[in-house]
This record gives structure tokens, sequence and C-alpha cells, in this order.
């Protein structure tokens, strides 16, 4: 999982050239823009901020059990979760899902 972090972070370089580095590490796994493309990974475009610090917040203390983001969690600054939670939720949402199952 870690190495699908590094792999993913090649591809968000230009965006993290403007000095959007946390930011630049979530769109690795959670696709372009937050809106992603895996079945198990969740998009995190337009989530309320709150919702966001609240999960940081439980994988920084071991409270959800998910390696990689228990990783990022524990290595970010204080403010970080914060200003990372204010982007994602400007970001567009993913358009609703279709279809009748």
């Amino acid at each position: 999982m870690i190495r699908q972090l590094l792999a993913g972070l090649a591809l968000v370089a230009p965006f993290a050239a403007h000095g959007q580095q946390t930011l630049a590490t979530c769109f690795a796994c959670h696709g372009e823009n937050a809106i992603s493309s895996r079945p198990v990974t969740p998009s995190l475009a337009g989530q309320p901020a709150v919702y966001v610090i609240a999960q940081l917040a439980l994988f920084r203390d071991g409270r959800r059990n998910v390696e990689v983001m228990q990783f990022v969690a524990s290595r970010l600054a204080k403010e970080e979760p914060r200003s990372l939670a204010a982007a994602l939720e400007k970001l567009p949402p993913p358009p609703a899902a279709s279809g009748t199952d």
C-alpha cells in the first residue's frame, strides 16, 4: 500500500510543486482532484471539512485501522488537518452514480 502511495506521487508532482504537497499526497490514492476510481478508496472531493478532520483524528489516534491512512495522518503537522479539510471541501464532488441495480 505504501508503494502505491509513493508511485502515485509521481502523477501529482506538478500539483505538489505549487506548495500543496499534502493535498497531492491525498490525490495519489484518492484520485485526481480527490475523486477516486478505486472501489475501496473513497472520494474526498466535496466532503464536509468537519468529517475529514474527524476521520484524520481517528486514523492518527489508531481508532480506525487502515495502515496507510494511519501512517499519513500520524505525520501531519498540527494545523494540516484543518487546511487540508478546507481544501477538500471546496473541490467539486464526484458525479452521482447512475443506473438501477
